[in-house]
C-alpha cells in the first residue's frame, strides 16, 4: 500500500511539474510576411514539451530592430512593439502549437494545439501590435524572442529595451529568454537581438548584441523556422527564406525557385527552392536537400555496415 501511495505521489508531482514548469520553448516557425495581404495568412508556431500548459508570465515579444532616428514609442531599436501573453497556451500531444489569424486558410496537424483569433488580424489571442490594437506581425526588422519573467514586472508595448541604442539588450532583472531569433530587412545599421541573427543586407555594421550573425544579400525575408526539429543556436539550426509563387506551376506559400531579379541570388538559407512551408504545419519543418556529398557519406557508411554483416554471417 505504501509502495502504492508513494507512485501516486510521484505521478501528481510529475503532473504539476508539467503543467507548471515551461522547460524549454522554441519559436519554431514565423511566417511574417505573405505574399500579398499579410492578414489572414499570417501564423506563428510554437514547439516545447508535448501537452505542456505554458505557465503564467511567459511571452512572445518582438523587438523593433531597425536603427532609425525615431523618437517615438514603439519604433525605437530595441523597442517592444509586440507582445503576445503565452500563458495557459497548451502544446499538442505531438509538442507543437500554432497560433493563426482570423480566417486562416491554413490545415494544421491533428496532434498540434492550434489557436485562432477571433477578430481581424490577431485580434482575440492576447496579441499587441500597437499600444491598443492586435493587428499584423510587423515585417522586418525584428527580434522575436520568448521569455519568462518570472516575479518580475510584465513587458509592456512600448518599452524600451536598448535605451541608450547601443545594440546591447537591456534585459529586465527577472526576466530569461528561452528562445530568440533576429531578422534584418537590407538596412546596413539594423539592431538585432537574438541568439542567431539574419540580416538581408551584403554587409553593414548590424549589431547582434552578441549573437550570431550572418548577412544574406536577400531583398527580402518573409519567413523564419527552425531546421527540422533543431533545438540549438547555430546558423546550421536556422532557415529563413523569401517566400512566393514557384514555376512553372503556380505554388502558393513555397519558397521562391531561381534568383530574386533585385539581389541576384536565390533567397533561401536551409531550404530548398520549391518547398512550400505550409505543408508541415503543426508537426516537423522542413529540412534542406542533403548535397551529393552527403548522399555519398551515407552511401559508403551503408556499404561499410553490409560488409560487417557479410563477414560475421
Amino acid at each position: 500500500m505504501n509502495h502504492l501511495k508513494s507512485s501516486i505521489l510521484v505521478a501528481a508531482l510529475a503532473m504539476v511539474t508539467l503543467t507548471s514548469a515551461n522547460a524549454q520553448i522554441y519559436i519554431n516557425e514565423i511566417y511574417f510576411n505573405p505574399t500579398g495581404t499579410d492578414a489572414p495568412n499570417e501564423y506563428i508556431e510554437l514547439r516545447g514539451t508535448p501537452s505542456l500548459s505554458i505557465s503564467t508570465g511567459t511571452y512572445l515579444l518582438f523587438l523593433e530592430g531597425d536603427n532609425g532616428a525615431s523618437t517615438t514609442a514603439g519604433a525605437r531599436a530595441g523597442d517592444i512593439h509586440g507582445i503576445f501573453d503565452l500563458s495557459g497556451k497548451a502544446f499538442g500531444s505531438n509538442g507543437y502549437m500554432v497560433l493563426r489569424q482570423n480566417g486562416s486558410p491554413y490545415s494544421v496537424n491533428s496532434s498540434a494545439t492550434s489557436y485562432t483569433a477571433t477578430s481581424t488580424g490577431w485580434g482575440g489571442l492576447g496579441f499587441n501590435t500597437s499600444a491598443t490594437v492586435a493587428g499584423d506581425v510587423e515585417n522586418i526588422s525584428f527580434t522575436a524572442m520568448v521569455i519568462s519573467i518570472g516575479t518580475a514586472a510584465a513587458p509592456t508595448w512600448g518599452q524600451q529595451l536598448d535605451a541608450n541604442n547601443d545594440g546591447l539588450l537591456e534585459l529586465v532583472s527577472g526576466w530569461s529568454i528561452l528562445d530568440s531569433i533576429g531578422v534584418g530587412d537590407t538596412g546596413a545599421n539594423d539592431r538585432l537581438y537574438g541568439a542567431v541573427n539574419f540580416s538581408g543586407a551584403a554587409s553593414g555594421t548590424v549589431t547582434s548584441n552578441g549573437g550570431l550573425l550572418q548577412y544574406l544579400n536577400f531583398s527580402e525575408i518573409e519567413y523564419l523556422a527552425r531546421v527540422a526539429d533543431s533545438t540549438g543556436n547555430t546558423l546550421a539550426d536556422w532557415a529563413v527564406a523569401d517566400v512566393g509563387f514557384t514555376a512553372p506551376a503556380t505554388v502558393v506559400d513555397s519558397i521562391v525557385n531561381g534568383p530574386d531579379a533585385t539581389s541576384g541570388v536565390q533567397e533561401s538559407w536551409n531550404l530548398a527552392p520549391g518547398v512550400r512551408i505550409t505543408d508541415t504545419l503543426g508537426s516537423t519543418n522542413p529540412v534542406p536537400e542533403p548535397s551529393s556529398a552527403a548522399l555519398l557519406g551515407f552511401g559508403t557508411l551503408a556499404l561499410l555496415a553490409l560488409r560487417r554483416l557479410n563477414r560475421k554471417s
